[in-house]
């Protein structure tokens, strides 16, 4: 959403690698979260927390808010969000 060029065949922790190496605690986390057998579920969430703020204060020196907030509001972004709800609706039924 923020414009940076993505191999939609790469994993996480490649996208984050190619990106900023701010983001690899937090793809590697995400890896941990999908992957991770008999990881303590505590503990990832602490550092999954610990990541995402870092990346997020990381978002904030690298791109300006009116990068961020466009980012936010990109029709890509809004659609995704739109499928995710009316799919979670229909399983609800």
């Amino acid at each position: 959403d923020l414009k940076e060029p993505i191999d939609p065949s790469s994993t996480p922790l490649e996208a984050a690698h190619r990106i900023d190496q701010a983001f690899v605690p937090l793809a590697s986390t995400y890896g941990k979260s999908l992957y991770g057998n008999g990881v303590d579920q505590a503990v990832l969430t602490r550092d999954a927390e610990a990541a995402h703020e870092r990346a997020q204060q990381h978002l904030t020196t690298r791109y300006s808010r009116g990068e961020r907030i466009a980012a936010t509001y990109r029709p890509t972004r809004i659609s995704r969000r739109y499928r995710r709800l009316r799919n979670r609706l229909r399983r609800k039924r």
